[in-house]
């Protein structure tokens, strides 16, 4: 009975771990924060929704220099992950991760731009932190249609010029 029940978790596991990434994020991102304190400068990420908003927001310019607590575990698997800042719209705030783990992220680089950044974090700014937050299943799928198409990828961030503490991966980049 034991050895049935492992074989079938492992088949239902396999089988979950298999479904097709449909979609950005940045589509499926959530209308607003439940947690934001504007005078404070803080918002606390509690959904992968809410966090596809963070990133949606930094990379239109807005938070960036926020303190962001992260609230669970997340799974991202379900679409293609949009980085959190870029170049032109770097993450200057801090990222506390509170030792939680972020599954699945699945970051999908066409080649079509002529630089791009890309991990849970695109770019990290001068005086921008992130800390305490695993990435587990990771995977970067390049396209490149461009020889001239500058990629700068990492699991936890595509550039860093600010600083990442007690962070971990385990996970996998393949082109």
């Amino acid at each position: 009975m034991k050895r049935t029940f492992c074989y079938l978790w492992a088949l239902a596991f396999c089988m979950m771990s298999k479904a097709e990434v449909v979609g950005d994020w940045s589509d499926y991102r959530a209308e607003s924060f439940s947690s934001i304190n504007t005078e404070a400068k803080t918002i606390a990420i509690s959904s992968a929704s809410e966090l596809a908003l963070l990133a949606y927001d930094v990379n239109s310019d807005k938070y960036r220099d926020y303190n962001i607590t992260l609230n669970n575990d997340l799974d991202l698997g379900e679409h293609y992950w949009k980085p959190i800042g870029n170049t032109a719209s770097p993450f200057i705030g801090s990222f506390d991760g509170k030792g939680h783990v972020i599954y699945n992220l699945n970051v999908k680089i066409d080649g079509s731009e002529t630089g791009y950044v890309a991990g849970l974090f695109g770019q990290i700014g001068s005086g921008g932190i992130v800390k305490d937050v695993t990435i587990n299943g990771t995977l970067v799928r390049l396209q490149l249609q461009s020889t001239t198409a500058s990629c700068y990828i990492g699991d936890i961030c595509g550039i860093n010029n600010g600083s990442i503490i007690g962070c971990a991966n385990s996970a996998e980049v393949r082109g």
